[in-house]
């Protein structure tokens, strides 16, 4: 998203002046004149100026109190959200040049809206979101950091858009997770040292066996460990996701345009993940494995957009979101050709014809998930695969191909299945319909159809004709055959976590081989090593060697429903690939049914069909049953963190009052009248919250702060809150809390003047009638009850720093001029 230039910022804001109204003309211009000049000056970005014809400017005003808005209705000039101390400078500047009033924003919780409503015009916001735990920076020097630290530490961070329960909010959550292979005695001074700008402390950190971190990561922590055999998908819904590679640090200008497109998808969940590279994938060439996404990276970037609403509108509007930050986002990743990584698939890179695709138009896509190492690829196809039997949109094709496809017969298949498995003497032979599954059987049928994403199924609703559950590798083969008999398109599908649904869609008919069944684990502790069937889940595979050891691991991916072919065959990133590579990384031996339906190994196999099953589509080469892979040593402890840098805003309308109680405290009687307010006040949660005082409060000096807090028993706060019900219904709560504060006037500790907490301002006290003019004396009125007599304290220093008064709202300080 492009920098607002001048010319078009002011237009802008000289088309809100219709809204807002001529007289503020004045005003707005030259504050707008004199701000993008001061930005210039520094080389600021105009994009953090928001007029009320942007887009983002009415999320920016979402607040935490619906109520200020309809007391207060005038909106403000414009809305500044700085990322630097000088932006805020120049916007300070300009107010007191121009003489705009300006308020200042932070957390959005001022229960009278001070900081974003104003009973003159015009004003504008300061907007300080982007300072809030510093998370632009954080994630800035995070890109410095996550690639060059300790290989026994990996660092992820995600960015995620969130709507708030009350759905009126969006919250944008920064979060840094991590693993590292040791004890928290040694991750403590190392963080402190690489990254202290996060400000972690001890308890932070906890520490845990490997395998309870993959609990731990996906939210289950103290589950059973069973709980990692589940193949049920814990949520269904659409899904779109892409990726890119990044070889330089985003500078913070690029960075505040992702934060700008999270806060527009305001609907249901959006993410970007950044996954940190250094470490072990720096070690092999590009050449090593068909994966060629190597040394030079320093971290990839994963997209994904999640919603829940069904139809084409739906579908669109979030398909566009995410191709317009993948088109924003270019400046600042791989180029020519921008590269993206195969387990994140994405068709709009680019895909196959339905029956016959030239190498020229498969490398368009192609050469952006392998690099030089696709040209490598379709060499391997054209000699194993060459009438190119195992196909999809994006598989590898052969150099050249003559596909053909039969009119689909679930009869012939059967007749030609029943035929294959009685000469293999299978024992599913007397019976196959154990493993066929047909449309007719709709239970069975849509069970295992159930996807993960249902989005591909909007795009390509045709079905298989037939589902095919072998229990071995014989019945596999004889799948092959048939289906390479008959012409019949084949599709394969393990774990079920194909973002372009490439396993279970099509646009011809096919029929659907699904692995699930071929999914045994076999650990050889001694050996370090392991056969892993091809349908068993990352899950199954995690379980199983950790009943055998509790210091052997798996370097692959982190969801557990994952299928281990799917994983391994694209790449394979996990939380130990800085230590230990990829997946793909650490096969040793696989089992591979060809196009001719028999079954090679790596010693029968010829070694350069070996190295494309390691990370460069297995599906494309034929069935992959089973991966031999290396098991990884692992301390018995490790450390794990997860921080987040925001806070998730609420919705409504709300007012608060507040008092200070004596020694005494409140009778029973003033009790029993209490609740009868409370009961009153049941439809939209009546509160009131007592916090008890003492203790170090009570050894300050009335000249400190507050000087109420020294004496008092505990400080009383009210609350009303309500949803809807316009000026009406604001008006019965308001009168509400009113009269209940006036009845409590008779137990509290301070009556002349009656105290208040600053901290829950309430403009019943008192306000600024005569605004930036209000006199000291004026002020005082409310001022008092506040800060007692610190109150002339404060305005004496605030006509040390501020004579003019610049900032001011409805209860400011004053200057109390000598």
């Amino acid at each position: 998203m492009a920098s607002l230039s001048t010319t078009t910022l002011t237009s802008l804001v000289l088309a809100s002046l219709l809204v807002l109204g001529a007289s503020s003309s004045q005003h707005n211009t030259d504050f707008l004149e004199c701000l993008t000049d001061q930005f210039e000056r520094s080389n600021s970005a105009t994009d953090v100026i928001f007029t009320p014809q942007n887009a983002s400017y009415a999320t920016l005003l979402v607040t935490e109190n619906l109520r200020p808005a309809s007391t207060s209705p005038e909106r403000p000039s414009l809305i500044i959200t700085p990322f630097h101390e000088s932006e805020i400078q120049a916007a300070i500047f300009c107010s007191k040049k121009v003489g705009m009033q300006i308020r200042v924003r932070s957390g959005g919780h001022d229960y009278e809206g001070l900081s974003y409503t104003s009973r003159s015009n015009p004003f504008v916001v300061l907007d300080m979101r982007n300072f809030r735990s510093n998370a632009t920076q954080l994630v800035h020097r995070w890109q410095y950091v996550a690639h060059k630290v300790d290989r026994n530490l990996l660092i992820r961070l995600s960015l995620r858009s969130v709507r708030s329960t009350t759905g009126q909010n969006i919250t944008i959550n920064a979060i840094f997770f991590a693993l590292y292979l040791g004890p928290v005695s040694d991750l403590l001074p190392m963080m402190q040292n690489e990254f202290p700008e996060l400000g972690l402390v001890k308890r932070d950190y906890i520490e845990m066996s490997w395998i309870e971190s993959l609990l731990y990561f996906q939210g289950l922590y103290g589950q059973p460990l069973d709980v990692l055999l589940s193949r049920t998908p814990r949520a269904i819904f659409y899904r779109k996701a892409k990726s890119d590679f990044v070889t330089q640090p985003i500078p913070i200008n690029g960075l505040r345009g992702i934060w700008r497109f999270l806060h527009d998808e305001a609907e249901d969940m959006a993410e970007v993940q950044f996954s940190p590279y250094g470490g072990a994938m720096d070690d092999l060439s590009e050449s090593e494995t068909p994966f060629p996404h190597r040394s030079g990276n320093i971290f990839m970037i994963h997209y994904m957009v999640t919603w829940i609403r069904p139809g084409n509108e739906e579908l669109q509007r979030h398909l566009d979101w995410i191709r317009r930050l993948y088109t924003y986002m270019a400046p600042y990743v791989t180029n020519s050709p921008r590269l993206a990584y195969f387990n994140y698939k994405d068709l709009d890179l680019g895909s196959n014809n339905p029956r016959n695709t030239s190498y020229e138009q498969a490398s368009v896509w192609g050469r952006r998930y392998f690099k030089r190492n696709f040209d490598r690829l379709v060499r391997i196809k054209s000699k194993f695969d060459p009438s190119n039997f195992f196909r999809n949109e994006q598989s590898i094709p052969p150099v050249t191909s003559s596909t053909s496809s039969s009119p689909h017969n679930i009869s012939c298949f059967h007749k030609c299945l029943i035929y294959e498995l009685k000469r293999k003497n299978s024992p599913s032979s007397s019976s196959p319909n154990s493993i066929i599954i047909t449309p007719q059987n709709k239970s069975a049928y849509e069970f295992l159809l159930r996807p993960q994403n249902l989005r591909p199924g909007l795009i390509s609703p045709l079905k298989p004709f037939l589902i095919i559950t072998p229990q071995n590798e014989t019945e596999t083969q004889a799948v092959v055959r048939c289906s390479r008999k008959l012409g019949t398109q084949l599709r394969a599908r393990a774990g079920d976590h194909d973002y372009e649904g490439l396993s279970y869609t099509s646009k011809t008919p096919f029929v659907m081989l699904d692995l699930r069944n071929l999914d045994s684990v076999t650990v050889d502790p001694k050996a370090r090593t392991a056969w892993v069937q091809a349908g068993a889940t990352l899950g199954q595979m995690y379980y199983a060697i950790a009943r055998e050891s509790k210091t052997l691991a798996f370097s692959g991916g982190i969801c557990p429903s994952v299928g281990v072919g799917g994983n391994i065959s694209g790449g394979g990133y996990g939380m130990l690939t800085r230590k230990y590579g990829l997946a793909s990384d650490n096969v040793v031996d696989a089992r591979l049914i060809g196009a001719d339906g028999e079954i090679s190994d790596r010693r029968s196999m010829p070694e350069e069909l070996f190295w494309a099953l390691r990370g460069g589509g297995g599906t494309s080469f034929g069935i992959v049953t089973a991966f031999k892979v290396k098991l990884v040593v692992v301390p018995k402890t490790v450390t794990v963190f997860t921080i987040m840098r925001t806070s998730k805003p609420k919705n409504n309308a709300t007012t608060r009052l507040s008092d200070y109680a004596g020694a005494w405290g409140i009778s029973t009687r003033g009790l029993q009248g209490m609740w009868r307010f409370l009961h009153k006040e049941d439809e939209n949660w009546g509160t009131v919250e007592l916090s008890p005082c003492g203790g170090v409060l009570s050894e300050e000096g009335s000249t400190r702060t507050s000087p109420y807090w020294s004496g008092c028993s505990f400080m009383i706060r009210y609350g009303a809150n309500w949803y809807g019900g316009g000026y009406e219904g604001m008006e019965r709560h308001v009168e509400w809390i009113r009269s209940f504060y006036g009845y409590m006037g008779a137990y509290v500790w301070t009556k002349m003047p009656r105290a208040a907490y600053i901290n829950y301002r309430d403009l019943d006290l008192g306000l600024n009638m005569q605004g930036r003019n209000t006199s000291y004396e004026q002020a005082r009125v409310w001022g008092v009850k506040y800060f007692g007599n610190n109150f002339e304290r404060l305005a004496r220093a605030k006509a040390r720093v501020d004579s003019e008064n610049l900032f001011w709202n409805e209860q400011s300080i004053p200057p109390l001029l000598m």
